[in-house]
């Protein structure tokens, strides 16, 4: 039976993956949720910590498990059930009685759907038509869900609406997951095509390029989430106003955002690697910037936007150069493993930079870390892109 209510527009995959990987970012919108969790729960900034912890844990666990529980076979139908699961997960959070149960619900069921959402949705955008403009929309998607929702549930808190802000979590969630049960989308089971076996002819060149890829998502990712993850307080540091510190985080959003999307443009007129020799020089630049705002404060600001740009264009760059490189048949795959890169550097990051915060009372020695990763992040992309244009050979 065919279903001929709404228009072939409304039937798009792409529409209600885009929707839901909006909603699922909201997972990283967490620290804007901390108030109204010590007002209902009374648990320390510590005990909330936590929130953002498990909830990487159970979002890396899903997108790197899933793969393998479905054999490489994605489906509108998974989509749809998954992102019924997150509302319902989110709306079970809401009225949890205790603190455990919200960590249950929200960072562990929540997290997990979330993942699964995002993981699927990725599959989507690599086997459509226009996938080097549909994957980097997909993961500005996600990140822009963050970008959204934190500052929601900010002024929620403000306005005392508590907890009740991740409605717009479950209505988001609920009409992705109706509109993804029009589609009948299903995932290409066959092996990669001929171009993707051309470039890696043998299962040790592809795992080479696998790892080559892993490393270099963790240093990039490590790079701007050290920076981007203790922007707020880095500013406070150096007492800078309320009025430039949240213009400078609207900023960083945007250009993390702008980052994202990019990577489409680019990659048709410079080309993946292009891609890649972007996102560092833009990273060194914002680390440099960062490190000399000592002494130039102003600057700092700018440092921190030209870090989340860097960032955000390394986020698009390699699910395209795993697509490219595996092919649409591989790629869910390949890139469940690839990603586990981000959950590492998402997880050590901010806790390292806390720890080195607490025991020297500056950010240098944090930054000094992140201009470590940057410099093994460009290291490690000269690898990589000697191994893509090796492999085109």
């Amino acid at each position: 039976m065919t279903r001929t209510g709404l228009h072939p527009f409304f039937r798009n995959p792409l529409l209600p993956a885009i929707m839901a990987c909006f909603c699922a970012g909201g997972l990283y919108g967490w620290s804007a949720l901390i108030a109204p969790l010590q007002d209902r729960y009374s648990v320390s900034t510590a005990d909330t910590g936590l929130a953002f912890s498990i909830a990487i844990v159970s979002f890396s666990s899903a997108v790197l498990i899933l793969p393998s529980v479905f054999r490489g076979r994605s489906s509108t139908r998974q989509f749809a059930w998954f992102a019924t699961l997150g509302a319902v997960f989110v709306l079970l959070a809401l009225n949890a009685p205790t603190y455990v149960l919200f960590l249950i619900w929200f960072s562990g069921g929540f997290g997990a759907a979330s993942g699964a959402i995002y993981i699927i949705a990725l599959a989507i955008s690599a086997q459509s038509i226009q996938k080097e403009i549909a994957t980097p929309v997909i993961v500005a998607s996600f990140g822009a869900g963050s970008a959204v929702f934190g500052p929601l549930w900010r002024f929620g808190g403000d306005q005392g609406w508590g907890l009740n802000g991740l409605l717009f979590l479950v209505m988001g969630l609920v009409v992705s997951a109706l509109m993804a049960w029009q589609s009948n989308w299903r995932s290409e089971t066959s092996s990669p095509p001929s171009s993707a076996l051309n470039q890696d002819k043998t299962q040790s060149a592809g795992n080479r390029r696998c790892f080559l890829l892993w490393l270099t998502f963790a240093f990039g990712s490590y790079t701007g989430l050290m920076v981007l993850g203790l922007a707020a307080k880095m500013m406070d540091e150096v007492q800078m106003g309320l009025t430039t510190v949240g213009l400078t985080l609207g900023g960083i959003a945007i250009c993390n955002t702008a980052g994202r999307l990019s990577a489409a443009l680019l990659g048709a007129r410079c080309g993946l690697s292009g891609c890649l020799a972007l996102s560092f020089g833009i990273t060194a630049l914002g680390l440099t910037a960062s490190f000399l705002s000592s002494e130039w404060v102003k600057i700092m600001p700018l440092g921190m936007m030209c870090v989340a740009a860097g960032y955000g264009l390394t986020a698009s760059t390699i699910p395209l150069v795993t697509q490219s490189s595996f092919g649409p048949g591989e790629f869910q795959r390949r890139f469940a493993v690839v990603f586990t890169a981000w959950g590492v550097a998402g997880f050590c990051a901010p806790w390292i930079g806390g720890i080195l915060f607490d025991r020297n009372g500056s950010f240098t020695p944090a930054l000094l870390t992140a201009t470590c990763s940057c410099l093994a992040f460009g290291l490690v992309s000269v690898l990589l892109i000697r191994d893509m244009e090796r492999a085109k050979t």
